[in-house]
């Protein structure tokens, strides 16, 4: 039998979702799509997700009029935490069938930072869903790389564009009441999902804006604009959502300007952790104060653009592709003139951004211990990343 296997948190599935395996079905000529449903994915926060059970519940509400689309609870009955152990005993266990693994665009640009990625090209058909535009000729150059490196299979799903999230319907659920199954919508007002009484209406990109024009001072806003523009550019060439890249951009350093003390009463009033080093260092905490006043003032509640203004300064091991578009643009924006290396990474920065990261935290490094920093007065983060990015790119 050939199956494909679809993974994600599906809180709640969406048309998207089912969409790309209508796709994928038809184009390959599946029989099933398994929905490999995430028990505790590592990139959420957990307070944000739903428990399995719901969840699960949700799936088989959503896909029980389609008989070869099938909810999957394999990876919560294992206990698998990484993609690449799913995937190899899901094959030992089921040797008579023929796996296909469907993931999207932006995972494919990020797949060599998964844990094990070559054994994930070694036992299975890799599906991506991709729309036909302009970021195709991107995505089929790190196919062709990622081909010639993994002797893999990598074929693409042709999807229609669409930027919806299941944050974004988590948030605005009225409004994107006829893009989740009708099913799931009543599932979700019949047991009170997704409510919040202190539910801040969400600023469009031009709104934040205009409030950021008077937050900010001229220096810092012509370098907010600088890191939007960039990171638009760099997620149309890589593969990412440009309208989320921008949103992320423009937010990256709301909290910039304010005071110190304020940063960290932010903090401490919204349970976010300050080390040691930030207590030392507080500045440092405009990314950390950033992400809560992005979503308690600007009401953005996209964990992944909230997660790249957390990590926008330190990076961190394992970033996801927007993440690592924001760390970038963040450095190398047009009116940065100080950092080295700049024109090589602008260079390469729209077509190999795990080099691009590297490179930046080396430089990062170096510069900070030049100063006379000691291990101990930069943040771990940063440290960790750079092995973490050193590994990828010494290994790939």
């Amino acid at each position: 039998m050939k199956i494909g296997i679809i993974g994600g948190t599906f809180d709640p599935l969406h048309v998207s979702h089912i969409n790309i395996a209508s796709k994928a079905k038809k184009q390959f000529d599946l029989e099933q799509i398994w929905f490999m449903l995430s028990p505790n994915p590592p990139h959420k926060n957990s307070e944000t997700v739903n428990s399995f059970e719901v969840r699960f519940e949700m799936l088989n509400i959503g896909l029980r009029d389609n008989c070869s689309f099938i909810p999957c609870d394999y990876e919560y009955k294992n206990g698998y935490r990484y993609t690449a152990d799913t995937l190899t005993f899901l094959k030992k266990d089921y040797p008579d069938n023929e796996f296909y693994f469907i993931i999207g665009s932006d995972s494919l640009m990020n797949i060599e930072s998964w844990y094990h990625p070559e054994i994930i090209f070694s036992c299975y058909t890799v599906l991506v869903a991709a729309r036909n535009d302009g970021s195709m000729k991107n995505i089929n150059a790190k196919i062709t790389s990622l081909k010639e490196k993994y002797d893999c299979n990598i074929e693409v799903i042709f999807v229609e564009a669409t930027d919806i999230s299941s944050s974004e319907i988590r948030m605005h659920l009225s409004e994107h009441k006829d893009e989740i199954p009708n099913q799931i919508y009543k599932y979700i007002k019949e047991h009170n999902l997704y409510q919040n009484t202190n539910q801040v209406k969400r600023m469009n990109p031009a709104e934040i804006l205009e409030d950021l024009k008077k937050e900010l001072n001229p220096h810092r806003y012509e370098h907010t604009i600088g890191v939007a523009n960039t990171a638009k550019k760099m997620a149309e060439a890589l593969g990412e959502n440009p309208n989320t890249a921008y949103l992320a951009g423009i937010l990256h350093d709301c909290a910039k300007c304010i005071p110190d003390e304020e940063k960290v009463k932010l903090c401490k009033d919204n349970n976010i952790e300050i080390t040691d080093m930030e207590m030392k260092n507080q500045f440092l905490l405009h990314s950390k104060a950033g992400a809560v006043l992005a979503r308690n003032k600007y009401g953005i509640n996209d964990d992944d653009v909230l997660s790249a203004i957390t990590f926008h300064t330190t990076g961190k091991p394992n970033m996801t592709l927007l993440e690592k578009i924001i760390f970038s643009a963040d450095y190398i924006e047009p009116s940065r003139n100080q950092a080295p290396n700049l024109d090589y990474l602008r260079k390469i920065a729209y077509s190999d951004i795990d080099l691009t990261v590297y490179t930046i935290l080396r430089d990062t490094l170096n510069y900070l211990k030049s100063k006379g920093n000691s291990t101990d007065n930069i943040d771990v983060n940063t440290c960790k990343a750079y092995e973490f990015y050193k590994n990828v790119i010494e290994n790939r």
